[in-house]
């Protein structure tokens, strides 16, 4: 049953993306290296949790402890995705304001382009942070389900 919930909870996500994407809203996000790092270790998750899953289904009695101290490192990934998006943030406002020079605002093409350098920035803040903070909560839902699984297997809840 766990890992047909993991099923219909990624499937869900999976059409929700598809459906930002084909509407346009993720187009702008795809530019940027620290949005594909986040996908990365998100899809990392997303295998993890199935594995877990799979692996607290066939687990007995005597070995379910075992189990779940082998999925603990699905929080890891919950807590890297919401730093790399932080991090993102954190190099997108640095760009923004790394190329404004007092210099370049002296003439009104160095001061367009100095605000065309700080609108990049300030998507690649936004987008990192979207698209990581989104990435962590739908891991932590994926998790909680694994965890939930485990703890039924294990006869705490």
């Amino acid at each position: 049953m766990t890992i047909a919930k993991l099923y219909i909870i990624n499937f869900a996500g999976a059409c929700l993306v598809a459906w930002a994407w084909l509407s346009g809203s993720l187009h702008h996000f795809s530019g940027h290296a620290i949005v594909y790092v986040l996908l990365a270790v998100f899809a990392y998750g997303v295998v993890a949790s199935f594995v877990s899953a799979r692996r607290i289904a066939k687990a007995t009695s005597q070995t379910i402890d075992a189990v779940l101290v082998r999925s603990e490192h699905l929080d890891l990934v919950v807590k890297a995705l919401f730093i790399l998006a932080v991090i993102g943030t954190g190099y997108g406002i640095s760009a923004a304001f790394s190329s404004v020079s007092a210099d370049a605002m002296a003439t009104p093409e160095g001061a367009r382009a100095a605000g065309g350098s700080m609108l990049s920035g300030a998507g690649t803040a936004y987008g990192s942070s979207v698209v990581g903070l989104s990435l962590a909560l739908w891991s932590m839902i994926n998790v909680r389900i694994v965890r939930t699984a485990g703890a039924l297997r294990a006869g705490e809840l």
